[in-house]
């Protein structure tokens, strides 16, 4: 990752001086800085609506499930859910000011709310680019909750406008833009680890010059080295992506720093490639 002359002469945080200050808030003062509002009117609503499906179920002879002895459980179960939901968002704004002057330092700006549902976003000159790296809320499946980190750098290349690359695991699926289609490389490792699909205006000629043999072994050899399990690579009209599952919080730090360095040898290739061809 760059270095910043308004960082040289001092220590940059890390994920260690944030354990230092965290240890010291109590999980009491968590949940009384993530208590709104909108939490406690849910909260209220959830009660009121417990209260009123008990009194029908009584009403109606319905199991006792349902039946208003049940009121303390469920009450204790909405309160439960209540704390920790408090607890959750009194963690994230108490480490808001870490995060930002962690993005400081590196000549970043952090932003915790930018638009459509992301969260604690970087922003600024990364890898020599503008660049955002983003929390954005994913799904589930069978492990879970996957968040998503997201790097987004602008980075046009002539000739390429949409490519997505990822790792091949069983019953894997194409992508839903059925105007994607497969591209196998002349390596046969490289086709059975991995995915690499491409729009339709993009060439096989043109990926096979962005996927060199000198590209193609650094992607075998970073393999699960590297490149954790899930990633996603993509370029699509002048903005590359690199997608894994994560988290943007002060613990997770030097996880972030670690995705730079994982996909700085392919951006550096894509920089020369847009930079030859911008001259040609």
């Amino acid at each position: 990752m760059e270095s910043h002359s308004e960082s040289q002469g001092s220590q940059l945080l890390t994920s260690a001086d944030y354990e230092g200050f965290a240890s010291g808030v109590s999980k009491f003062a968590r949940v009384r800085a993530g208590l709104t509002p909108l939490l406690l009117g849910e909260v209220c609503l959830a009660i009121v609506l417990l209260l009123f499906i008990s009194w029908l179920s009584s009403m109606m002879e319905a199991p006792r499930l349902y039946s208003i002895s049940s009121i303390p459980i469920y009450g204790g179960l909405i309160l439960a859910l209540f704390f920790l939901s408090a607890y959750r968002r009194g963690a994230w704004i108490e480490g808001q000011p870490f995060l930002s002057e962690w993005a400081r330092q590196r000549g970043w700006s952090f932003e915790p709310s930018p638009e459509d549902g992301a969260l604690n976003a970087f922003s600024g000159r990364m890898l020599g680019l503008p660049g955002l790296i983003y929390q954005y809320p994913g799904h589930y499946d069978k492990v879970g909750a996957s968040e998503k980190v997201v790097v987004r750098l602008e980075l046009p290349v002539r000739g390429i406008t949409a490519i997505h690359l990822r790792y091949r695991v069983h019953g894997d699926k194409p992508l839903m833009d059925s105007t994607y289609r497969e591209i196998e490389l002349e390596s046969v490792e490289f086709n059975r680890m991995f995915r690499l699909e491409a729009g339709p205006a993009v060439s096989e000629v043109e990926l096979r010059r962005l996927f060199d043999p000198e590209t193609i072994t650094f992607f075998l050899q970073s393999g699960a080295d590297r490149l954790p399990s899930g990633f996603r690579l993509a370029l699509e009209n002048g903005v590359f992506f690199y997608i894994t599952r994560g988290w943007v919080r002060p613990d997770t730090l030097a996880e972030i720093e670690k995705m730079l360095t994982q996909i700085e040898p392919f951006v550096r290739h894509l920089q020369a490639l847009a930079s030859a061809r911008a001259l040609s």
